[in-house]
């Protein structure tokens, strides 16, 4: 019997929450948070940041590729030699990231139109 009336106030409860949430956002943009604050990364912040990601992404995935031992077994080899590519595959992500905020902050991307 209390399970029943658990769940029923619990349902009420989330769909109030729900409901709530819906009125109060009801005349905001998509990207404004309700408090009306709206978070703005700069080009050069993105740019750093994107520089120290692949940098420190790179330097996982050479560790990685240099503590291979030969007398591994196979299976164990090609473990770490994919979990160091993976690394360096996030590596090459922030690369790219860090080459597009450039473009944007020598204004060769973004603002043509404006």
């Amino acid at each position: 019997m209390w399970t029943g009336a658990l769940l029923r106030r619990a349902t009420l409860t989330l769909r109030g929450r729900a409901s709530y949430a819906r009125r109060r956002c009801a005349g905001l943009r998509r990207s404004q948070h309700p408090s009306g604050i709206t978070l703005k990364i700069s080009a050069q912040f993105s740019f750093w940041a994107a520089v120290v990601f692949a940098a420190v992404c790179g330097a996982y995935a050479l560790y990685g590729l240099s503590t291979l031992d030969a007398d591994v077994s196979g299976q164990q080899r090609s473990d770490t030699v994919g979990f160091a590519l993976f690394w360096l595959f996030l590596a090459a992500v922030g690369v790219a990231m860090a080459i597009v905020s450039r473009l944007i902050l020598r204004g060769r991307i973004g603002k043509s139109g404006e």
